[in-house]
């Protein structure tokens, strides 16, 4: 299992948060002196976090600072600093490329979540919204929630950004639980603000998709794509074409169509994906083992649904061998993760 001290993140939003004026020098010095950190190190693209450390320093941040000290500076933070990506998101041509480099690209700012934005056939609701949901890929520690809050604020930012004009069209869903600073985020978030059911997700009318982006550019565009990639490859399992699997397999909610299916989803053969996919040091019998841990332990904390049913929608026939899977995957059973929650 993939342990917190192992993921890397991006350090440019931490260093955001220690220089937002919302943090006096008083609380600044208290923080330094107790977070496992060094501010010299938190600047540059390369400059990378630890996933625990950064949960560490936000944890004491959020016990010495009044509720939703987070949501200023997270609106404020600009296309620059989500690095490549979102310079490939503001200068792609319309609004719909530009989410589409954020889901494919999204590990690069948020390698502990992934984006499920099913297919077009599927992800468009009755309302004519396009919903982008925001998944955690493994068990948060406290503050998690605050980490998952910050993320989806950032996102939203960053779209009602492209959407320009029609950012008041936005939606964004959060869980339904306590929190002093909800009337903060109604006024501060653009569009509309629920707090129902389990997930964090953003959704925005489907015809805003072709809406274009206004800083379009397409040499600038093509150049962070390839920067994009050049990351991606860098990080071995999660290079570019294992990115393309792991969409695919995320829009058909975990259920496997087969290697050669999924070659053609691609407009590949069999054995060029099967090769390009272990250039990547990754699998395809790999990376579906992934996406569907990853919903599993979402549907097992956020759901009430049986685990047969959940079985069943991953395309297992038989919920115990679903069940000798995630124990592989977590070292517990489904039934132990969920009474956890």
């Amino acid at each position: 299992m993939q342990k917190l001290s192992d993921i890397l993140v991006p350090a440019t939003y931490l260093a955001s948060y220690l220089d937002a004026p919302e943090l006096d020098n008083a609380r600044l010095e208290s923080i330094l002196s107790q977070a496992p950190i060094d501010v010299s190190t938190l600047s540059g693209e390369q400059a990378r976090i630890s996933l625990d450390r950064l949960l560490q320093t936000l944890a004491l941040i959020d016990e010495i600072s009044p509720p939703g000290w987070h949501i200023g500076p997270t609106l404020r933070l600009e296309a620059a600093h989500h690095g490549p990506l979102g310079v490939a998101m503001v200068t792609a041509p319309d609004l719909g490329s530009a989410l589409d480099c954020l889901i494919r690209f999204e590990t690069l700012r948020s390698p502990w979540t992934v984006l499920q934005a099913k297919t077009a056939e599927s992800s468009i609701d009755c309302a004519g919204a396009l919903r982008i949901r925001v998944l955690p890929t493994l068990a948060l520690p406290a503050p998690g929630d605050l980490l998952m809050e910050i993320n989806l604020i950032a996102l939203a930012g960053l779209v009602a950004e492209l959407a320009g004009r029609h950012r008041r069209r936005l939606q964004t869903d959060l869980p339904d639980r306590y929190r002093p600073w909800a009337n903060q985020l109604r006024q501060a978030l653009p569009g509309n603000v629920r707090f129902q059911g389990h997930h964090y997700q953003l959704s925005l009318p489907v015809e805003l998709l072709d809406q274009p982006c206004l800083l379009a550019e397409p040499g600038l565009h093509a150049s962070a794509l390839r920067r994009c990639e050049e990351l991606l490859n860098r990080d071995n399992d999660n290079g570019p074409t294992a990115a393309r699997v792991h969409q695919q397999l995320m829009a058909l909610n975990g259920r496997n169509p087969g290697l050669p299916a999924m070659a053609r989803r691609l407009g590949l053969s069999e054995r060029t994906l099967i090769r390009r996919l272990d250039s990547e040091d990754s699998s395809y019998r790999g990376l579906v083992d992934r996406v569907r841990q990853t919903l599993a332990r979402d549907w097992l904390h956020h759901t009430d649904m049986p685990v047969s049913r959940i079985a069943e929608l991953l395309g297992y026939r038989d919920p115990a061998n679903f069940g000798r899977a995630f124990r592989r995957w977590t070292g517990i059973s489904p039934g132990a993760l969920r009474g956890r929650r």
